[in-house]
């Protein structure tokens, strides 16, 4: 039986139940007591609006379809087991039964064993499942933590030998400049740059897993200081950086400083020397906005058609870095790369009521 239909079959039972319950009040005797007539109403006509209720929440919020056959049992055991002592009742009380006096104490019982089973089956099957769906999220809680574990020890290795390799092969490749032809250093730049690639990748690998695990919580962050932090770590570059005077507070997380720094060192290595990295920073009541303006710069077409994709090297890498540890909060565009200007535009969520310039 579809599920849905379980939810209907109840709710049939409830108007049945109901239509008893309102065919005692109809056809009530005169002279039985006024009791006699308020417990009919009280015990047929409350079971029937349990019932009722039950049916509908049944319907529309069925459960799972392996949960009825149990439910069912409830109900069943339940209205026998009502059913029988209302039987036992009304001979214990009496030395000679009528029909009808039978039927009204089947009728009452029956219904009060049908609504206290519906209640007992639908709350067993939900704390069951419950139950399950807890033990299921317990599991997965638990081969995620392993997981976790794993990827430590991996980059616990990836630092401890990939890491000093790169760092090795970027020194001797420094060292072999002096005395290698001038045809020759183009190599050695390759080396080396694959070899800082490497070492990119590596130091923020552990940051990305926690990103994707969601280890790092979003928090209110003074946009203007962590923009301050990011750029005395440029200090001394060939490439000058430029700040706003930003007062906004903007939603993001303790990863915004380095996302913010591999952005600024991927638009540094594409821009001229003497060149310019501008930070600008606008607002709406709703949302604070950072461009990132490099000029004289150009973004390669190579690096554009996989601009935020885990391809290339340098700063694809450091793009695609900084785009990933920014992305679950922040919006990144690139809106221009043309008339060597290459311009992003970082779009937060805005926080309080603080102004910004």
């Amino acid at each position: 039986m579809n599920r849905r239909w379980w939810g209907y079959a109840v709710f049939a039972s409830g108007v049945v139940t109901g239509g008893n319950a309102l065919w005692h009040v109809v056809t009530y005797d005169a002279s039985h007591a006024t009791l006699h007539l308020l417990a009919n109403v009280a015990l047929g006509g409350g079971s029937a609006a349990a019932v009722l209720y039950g049916g509908y929440w049944h319907a529309t919020r069925p459960l799972d379809e392996g949960r009825y056959p149990r439910f069912a049992g409830w109900v069943l055991a339940s209205v026998l087991l009502f059913l029988g002592l209302g039987t036992v009742v009304v001979y214990v009380g009496s030395e000679r039964v009528r029909p009808a006096e039978l039927y009204e104490a089947l009728q009452l019982s029956g219904s009060v064993g049908l609504a206290i089973g519906l209640f007992i089956g639908t709350i067993e099957a939900r704390e069951i499942t419950t139950a399950e769906a807890a033990a299921r999220a317990e599991a997965k809680a638990e081969a995620i933590e392993a997981e976790k574990e794993r990827i430590e020890r991996l980059n616990d290795l990836l630092r401890h030998y990939v890491l000093n390799g790169s760092n090795v092969i970027s020194g001797y490749a420094e060292e072999l400049k002096s005395s290698v032809p001038p045809e020759d250093e183009a190599t050695l730049d390759t080396i080396a740059d694959r070899a800082d690639t490497m070492a990119t990748l590596v130091e923020h690998v552990r940051t990305l897993t926690a990103v994707d695990q969601g280890d790092f919580a979003e928090t209110d962050v003074r946009l203007a200081c962590v923009l301050d932090s990011v750029a005395e770590t440029r200090r001394g570059s060939a490439v000058t950086v430029a700040l706003p005077d930003c007062g906004v507070t903007v939603r993001a997380n303790e990863l915004l400083g380095e996302a913010l720094y591999l952005l600024l060192g991927a638009l540094t290595t594409l821009t001229e020397d003497g060149g310019t990295v501008t930070l600008a920073c606008s607002h709406s009541p709703r949302t604070a906005t950072l461009t990132v303006t490099a000029t004289p710069a150009e973004l390669p077409p190579s690096v554009e058609r996989s601009l935020f994709d885990p391809v290339g090297s340098g700063v694809s890498l450091e793009f695609y870095l900084a785009h990933a540890l920014l992305d679950p909060y922040v919006d990144v565009d690139l809106v221009r790369n043309a008339d060597e200007t290459v311009r992003f535009d970082l779009v937060f969520d805005r926080v309080g009521d603080d102004t910004g310039k």
